[in-house]
C-alpha cells in the first residue's frame, strides 16, 4: 500500500474541511427584521445639525421602504444639505438589507459586542411621544473620544428616533440627528 506523502496529507485534510471551515455563521439581521414589519411605502424622515469650528450644516433624510422579500428589504434615501446658505440635493440612492448576515462581518460583530449602557426614557419628536431604550457609547478611535447617544423604538422603521454624537479632538463637533416625520403603511 502506497504512503500518501506529508503535503498531500495536508491537502487532502484541508480540502475535506474546507466547507465546514470557510462557510460563514449566518445571523439574523436586525435592520432587515424591523423594516420587514412595515409594508413597502413607509417613509422616515430626518433633520440633522451639524457645527463643526463654528460651521453649521443642516441637513435632510428620508428613508423609503421600495420591497419586502423574505430574503431583503430594499430601502431609498435622499435628502438635501444646506452648507453655508446653499442647499444641495443628494442622489437618491437604494440600500440592501439582507435578512441574514454573516457572523464574522466586521459591523455585524461590533453591533453584536458593543459594550454601551441602556436605559429608558420618553422623548417628543416628530410631533408626539415616543418611549424609546437609550443606548450611550464611548468610543476611543486614533486619539479621539466619540460619545454617542442613540434613541431606539421599534415601532419607528429603522428604530432609529434620535441620535447626538460629540467628538471632544482632535476638533470638538456636535452632531444631532432627530425623527421629524413617519408615514407608516
Amino acid at each position: 500500500m502506497k504512503k500518501l506523502s506529508p503535503v498531500l496529507l495536508v491537502l487532502v485534510v484541508v480540502l475535506l474541511s474546507a466547507p465546514a471551515g470557510f462557510a460563514q455563521e449566518k445571523v439574523d439581521n436586525p435592520v432587515y427584521q424591523n423594516w420587514a414589519k412595515f409594508k413597502p411605502g413607509t417613509m422616515v424622515k430626518y433633520a440633522q445639525t451639524s457645527e463643526m469650528m463654528g460651521n453649521k450644516t443642516q441637513s435632510e433624510v428620508a428613508y423609503t421602504l421600495l420591497e419586502v422579500t423574505p430574503e431583503k428589504v430594499v430601502i431609498e434615501m435622499g435628502g438635501s444639505t444646506v452648507i453655508m446658505g446653499n442647499q444641495t440635493e443628494m442622489p437618491k440612492t437604494r440600500i440592501e438589507y439582507p435578512a441574514k448576515a454573516d457572523a464574522a462581518d466586521p459591523n455585524v460583530k461590533s453591533a453584536i459586542n458593543a459594550k454601551t449602557s441602556q436605559s429608558e426614557e420618553e422623548i417628543e419628536v416628530a410631533g408626539g411621544k415616543i418611549r424609546c431604550k437609550v443606548f450611550e457609547t464611548t468610543v476611543e478611535q486614533q486619539g479621539s473620544q466619540i460619545k454617542s447617544r442613540f434613541w431606539s423604538s421599534d415601532d419607528v422603521p429603522g428604530t432609529l428616533v434620535k441620535s447626538e454624537t460629540t467628538m471632544e479632538k482632535p476638533v470638538q463637533s456636535v452632531t444631532v440627528l432627530a425623527l421629524v416625520e413617519k408615514v407608516i403603511k
